[in-house]
């Protein structure tokens, strides 16, 4: 329209001085045409809109159907492992003599087989109870120094079979906090793991404590393997794993970055991470709620 109208006006133009009724066709044809064109558009955007609100009903219905499949189904597992591991413990603490030593050893895989899944089986509840909006943190007062020599110590054996080191450097001192202490120790656990999992043998792995301005300040460093820059961007998304092959040959399901930071964001805190490849790991988190001693 807008191309027509030009060529009338020079026409018209061109043959002398522009009488006023063709100026004023010329401007209803635009104008009109203008109309046209912004109605049209609005129709798009309007059916653009439908498209789109069907999209993200359809997306949150397949949320919630993944939410209640992940606890079905680890509900469901829960019962025969308990029951499976039950039993293998009372095998285990059988009168010396009545098994073997190969026996003994199939039964000492048993039972880590069946703890990993445990762990597993935990991680796919939490991770139903963040989708659905039903985690909930139980806080309590406790000192913090504790959870840390607790965590350490329980992690002795599992640098020990690796021939790696765990450094600490601590100073929390008799400092109290006000949150949920066992999804804190998740936290912990998960991250001095992950040092443990992706480092060779021999390396050392530092967990360093601080109390600043009323928040608790967390860092886990290895030397390990490290994590890709095109990678950084999706360690905290669930069931995620690169396609490293130095990442794939260490086992793992790609939930437990996820849970902790839903665990460190529900405290009110935050979760930092920074790798090179080659180089190794930091990953730090911070959680406020710290009282005087």
């Amino acid at each position: 329209a807008d191309v027509w109208a030009g060529i009338v006006v020079t026409l018209v133009r061109g043959a002398g001085e522009t009488p006023r009724y063709m100026i004023a066709m010329v401007e209803n044809i635009t104008e009109r045409k203008s109309s046209e064109e912004a109605a049209r558009r609005l129709v798009e955007e309007e059916q653009l809109a439908g498209r789109l609100d069907a999209r993200n009903r359809e997306l949150q219905r397949v949320h919630e159907a993944r939410g209640e499949f992940l606890s079905a189904v680890s509900h469901e597992l829960k019962t025969p492992l308990a029951s499976i591991l039950a039993f293998a413990d009372i095998l285990a603490r059988n009168q010396p003599g009545n098994l073997t030593q190969r026996q003994q050893d199939h039964l000492g895989a048993i039972q880590r087989n069946c703890r990993s899944l445990e762990t597993l089986i935990n991680d796919l509840l939490d991770l139903s109870r963040f989708d659905a909006g039903r985690f909930e943190l139980t806080k309590r007062l406790f000192k913090a120094d504790d959870l840390f020599t607790e965590t350490v110590r329980s992690f002795a054996p599992i640098f020990s079979q690796k021939n790696q080191s765990l450094v600490t450097d601590i100073q929390l001192g008799d400092i109290r906090l006000e949150a949920d202490r066992e999804r804190l120790g998740q936290v912990l656990a998960n991250l001095l793991s992950n040092a443990s999992k992706y480092s060779p043998a021999g390396k050392i792995v530092t967990l360093k404590a601080r109390a600043v301005d009323g928040v608790i300040c967390v860092e886990v460093e290895d030397r390990g393997i490290g994590i890709r820059p095109a990678d950084m961007a999706r360690i905290f998304t669930p069931f995620f794993r690169s396609d490293d092959p130095a990442t794939r040959k260490v086992p793992g399901t790609g939930l437990g970055l996820a849970i902790v930071k839903s665990i460190i964001e529900l405290h009110g805190g935050e979760v930092t991470a920074s790798s090179e490849p080659g180089c190794g790991s930091k990953f730090g988190f911070k959680v406020p709620g710290v009282l005087a001693a």
